[in-house]
């Protein structure tokens, strides 16, 4: 259904049903929506390799294909607390449209067409711009790609 109201708190593409996918990172489930998502698939070995080494943030120098950062999400977006020392099994990489920058994830699992009226959006989004709200059943966060990138931009060492 077409809402015949705009919902400021929503963003532009949750005015109405839109689909997501959950994904898992350190224990964390998330709801990522599709319409920022350029490809999902798996996370090359040399990727891996690289962000296991460098922590949240892979820096791709040799033109290899594929987003030019890749960011751990876990790393990323949790709090200090729920970070651990050993290494996480990475597999997935989440490519963004429109910008440079790729997602590692453990986990890739189900689609979802959400209703926008199932989702507690979120007000204020302060330290916090990339999180939309929660979903009410499961509480799993919904990940707002487009305002993750100013933040994402900010982590790149500048020449």
């Amino acid at each position: 259904a077409v809402r015949k109201y705009l919902d400021a708190n929503r963003p532009h593409w949750a005015q109405q049903q839109f689909d997501a996918i959950l994904i898992r990172s350190r224990s964390h489930q998330f709801a990522i929506p599709l319409n920022d998502l350029l490809s999902v698939g798996l996370l090359p070995p040399t990727e891996l390799a690289r962000l296991q080494l460098t922590g949240a943030i892979s820096i791709q120098s040799d033109g290899d294909s594929g987003p030019a950062y890749i960011a751990h999400i876990a790393k990323l977006l949790l709090l200090d607390s729920y970070q651990r020392d050993e290494p996480e099994q990475l597999n997935y990489l989440l490519q963004l449209k429109g910008s440079d920058w790729g997602l590692a994830v453990a986990e890739v699992s189900d689609r979802l067409r959400i209703d926008p009226d199932a989702v507690h959006w979120q007000v204020d989004r302060g330290n916090r711009p990339w999180l939309a709200g929660n979903l009410f059943e499961s509480h799993y966060p919904l990940l707002d790609l487009r305002q993750l990138l100013p933040v994402l931009s900010r982590l790149v060492p500048r020449p």
